[in-house]
């Protein structure tokens, strides 16, 4: 994993614990949540395919979202 997804991931804990102490309401919560569970989606989908691509699914698949 990497250092920027880990420190992402630490964050959105750090988010939670504040939240579930009442530090922080419902609303306040998840708008902090929102852009850091984007950012964390996206590295966890480059990591995936990065991973993925030069197998021959991803490539199969890659060729029939083309068609």
């Amino acid at each position: 994993m990497s250092d920027e997804l880990l420190n992402l991931k630490k964050m959105a804990v750090k988010l939670y614990f504040r939240y579930s102490s009442g530090l922080l309401t419902l609303e306040e919560y998840l708008s902090l949540m929102k852009p850091l569970d984007d950012a964390i989606d996206k590295l966890e989908m480059q990591s995936l395919i990065n991973y993925l691509q030069d197998t021959p699914v991803c490539e199969i698949s890659s060729l029939k979202q083309l068609h």
